[in-house]
């Protein structure tokens, strides 16, 4: 009798696990399908800075898939006059204890063409280890209009001069 209702007890345990683990499962392929399958890429680094993981995404946005940047050092897609002032911030991030930074840079495709991104930075621990997750987002065509946006005020202060000057005389 003890023995059966302790088979019992073990029978009920492991039917109650089932949609527990089901709900795991489908908890687990959604947020993949997120990840994965969103326009902005998704990436973590180790302490070292070197690409652990990669989203499909970063195909479309820096032509390099997935495979090929892992084990790289995330400063190699980094324009260059940006990888000191980048690694500085990022540093002083993890030293400051700042859970959460949003930054703005330029990267080289793999065709070697210039595209400026904006980058969400948060900061997570394993083992008590740094480990760095990022979104990152194409903001090209935001920075072309900010710089039309910026001409066109330089423009219409320049001819409000002009006219001033104009008037005065």
């Amino acid at each position: 009798d003890r023995v059966q209702g302790q088979r019992d007890v073990a029978i009920l345990a492991v039917n109650e696990l089932d949609p527990t683990r089901e709900q795991l499962r489908k908890s687990e392929a959604l947020y993949r399908d997120l990840v994965e399958n969103t326009g902005d890429v998704t990436f973590a680094i180790d302490a070292a800075g070197y690409f652990t993981y990669v989203s499909p995404a970063t195909e479309a946005l820096t032509g390099y898939t997935p495979e090929k940047l892992i084990g790289v050092h995330f400063l190699k897609i980094v324009e260059r006059s940006y990888r000191d002032e980048l690694l500085a911030y990022y540093l002083a991030q993890l030293q400051d204890e700042v859970s959460e930074s949003l930054y703005e840079f330029q990267i080289y495709t793999r065709q070697g063409v210039p595209k400026w991104v904006e980058q969400r930075v948060s900061i997570g621990y394993e083992d008590n280890t740094p480990m760095i997750r990022a979104i990152v987002r194409d903001v090209g065509e935001r920075k072309l209009m900010e710089h039309a946006l910026q001409n066109a005020r330089d423009e219409a202060v320049a001819a409000a001069n002009f006219k001033s000057q104009v008037l005065a005389n």
